[in-house]
């Protein structure tokens, strides 16, 4: 099977802060008559920040005023909206897909950014995977604020007081500026909420944020983090610094100082882990980030730069800047500038990063920020950050969006819906008529499948003509490229009008790791179509 390969000179793997940036100042810095050809590789076609996203839970900002689509903030630029499947520096390409087609691409460079940003591993901790809450993408907080709500309409008719402690009792782990902000904007909605659960009370309910520290909000200073530490517990969020959570249940979390908390809530803003698309790679790792040197160069390979949380760029104390939303806009801006200056054979600029203003906005009305020194807090410190985030916004429309927001839930209050936005169904009912090709031998496995009535032929991948088997209802097949991580090894085309229940692969793999007897179970059914 052919695969579409493109050539561009800059190739940007992630659409993040640093991503976006980078991939901006590429094409705004261009000279006449250069034509420089920029490509960006992201799964969303949007640019997420996360810093607002806290702001959701209390209804104080809406979902699609968090994301800012790429193809608004970046004309000129070819956006391909893949999965990353594979990066070979040696041969200077890139493997993408789309999961939801199976459609292969592989992209060529003469200068790759990679800026793909970190991801959530909960694997090391037992049972944080399994009960844990997420917050790492927009449906994460829609889930989280449905969870609160959810456990408030549980609450409050539950007779069981064991019962009803767990359900008001709600774990924050981590302490940075997600952690934070979670754990207050969780406080704000719950103290929005309570006049309309008329037998619940504000005391009833714990809110408690874990961290390994020594304090809240470690990359500021020891001044503003006691600035937020006094206004979490003056609100009545336990704060338990210097303990981590170590495991947890359906019904309690424990601490690794031996602390067990009766909750049915656990939010999770820390346990971040390496990228996936970037483990392979030969390259050096600090702490889970590609060691650069103070050019943003990724160490032992000329023309690939690394940018944002994926980075680890020294300082001039040659440590690694931390990674903060400033760094990642900062240090893409500044890849960027070194693209172009290496493509034209001109001097690197140092990557120099001063954090000027830090803000953590924990409610409506109060915030801690630091800026250029200064220590701000209460609506003074609300008002920065609410500048500092419109100084983000590419333009006056999105500004606009984002004022609104702030104003209207000011004026209008309180709002209890619970935001389902789950599917009907996670399986997909598919329909194929007599002649159809469901799988072609040669593609990326995206789909299970389950033939629900009708039949198919497995067909030999080196002759057309040559039927290895035939499935009916109840059999399935598709699960050999999906458990392998091979190519689909044969095609299967529909014999008769044919309907299938199709999972995912992200479900697949989930419910195959979830189920090791479903996985003795699938392999049997794969003999009698042999290449399947």
């Amino acid at each position: 099977m052919a695969i579409n390969t493109l050539a561009h000179d800059v190739l940007i793997l992630g659409g993040g802060h640093a991503g976006v940036r980078a991939a901006r100042q590429l094409i705004r810095r261009q000279r006449p008559g250069e034509r420089l050809d920029v490509a960006l590789v992201s799964r969303d076609n949007v640019e997420l920040w996360h810093g607002l996203m806290p702001q959701m839970l209390a209804n104080t900002v809406q979902p699609e005023h968090v994301v800012v689509p790429l193809r608004e903030v970046l004309p000129g630029v070819s956006i391909y909206v893949y999965e990353i499947r594979e990066i070979d520096l040696g041969h200077q390409r890139v493997t993408i897909d789309r999961g939801t087609d199976g459609e292969e691409r592989i992209l060529t460079y003469r200068t790759l950014v990679l800026a793909m940003g970190s991801t959530i591993d909960l694997s090391r901790f037992p049972g944080m995977l399994e009960h844990a809450l997420p917050t790492k993408t927009i449906g994460d907080f829609v889930h989280v604020r449905n969870q609160v709500i959810g456990m408030l309409e549980a609450a409050s008719e539950q007779s069981d007081a064991s019962v009803r402690e767990e359900q008001l009792t709600f774990v924050v782990a981590g302490a940075g500026f997600a952690g934070v902000e979670v754990a207050s904007e969780i406080d704000e909605l719950v103290r929005l909420s309570l006049p309309f659960y008329p037998h619940l009370s504000r005391p009833q309910l714990r809110i408690v944020s874990v961290d390994p520290g020594t304090r809240v909000l470690p990359s500021m200073s020891e001044r503003v983090s006691a600035m937020a530490y006094e206004n979490l517990t003056r609100r009545g969020i336990e704060v338990r610094l210097g303990t981590a959570v170590a495991s947890a249940s359906a019904h309690d979390v424990r601490l690794s100082n031996g602390e067990v908390i009766a909750s049915r809530n656990l939010i999770a803003t820390a346990g971040t882990g390496i990228n996936p698309a970037v483990q392979p790679l030969a390259v050096n790792f600090v702490r889970g980030r590609i060691l650069c040197d103070e050019f943003g160069r990724v160490t032992g390979w000329p023309g690939v730069f690394a940018a944002g949380d994926v980075a680890a760029i020294p300082d001039a104390r040659r440590t690694p800047y931390p990674p903060t939303v400033t760094f990642a806009i900062a240090t893409g801006e500044s890849v960027g500038i070194n693209v172009l200056a290496t493509l034209r054979g001109e001097p690197l600029r140092r990557i120099e990063h001063e954090s000027v203003a830090q803000v953590g906005i924990m409610s409506r009305r109060y915030a801690v920020a630091q800026i250029r020194g200064w220590a701000v807090q209460g609506r003074l410190g609300v008002l920065a950050g609410r500048l500092l985030f419109l100084s983000y916004m590419p333009n006056w429309r999105r500004r606009g969006r984002l004022l609104l927001d702030w104003l209207t839930s000011g004026l209008f209050g309180r709002d209890v819906t619970e935001l389902q936005m789950d599917r009907s169904s996670g399986l997909s009912r598919m329909r194929f008529k007599a002649g159809d090709e469901i799988v072609r031998a040669g593609e990326l496995g995206n789909r299970f499948y389950v033939i629900t009535d009708g039949e198919v032929e497995v067909i030999d991948r080196h002759d057309r003509a040559r039927v290895l088997g035939r499935l009916g209802p109840g059999e399935h097949f598709g699960e050999i490229a999906l458990s392998q991580g091979v190519r689909r090894t044969a095609s299967v085309r529909a014999a008769k009008d044919t309907g299938v229940i199709a999972m995912d692969r992200s479900d697949f793999r989930l419910l195959s790791e979830s189920v090791p007897a479903l996985r003795a179970e699938w392999r049997p059914a794969s003999v009698p179509v042999a290449e399947a």
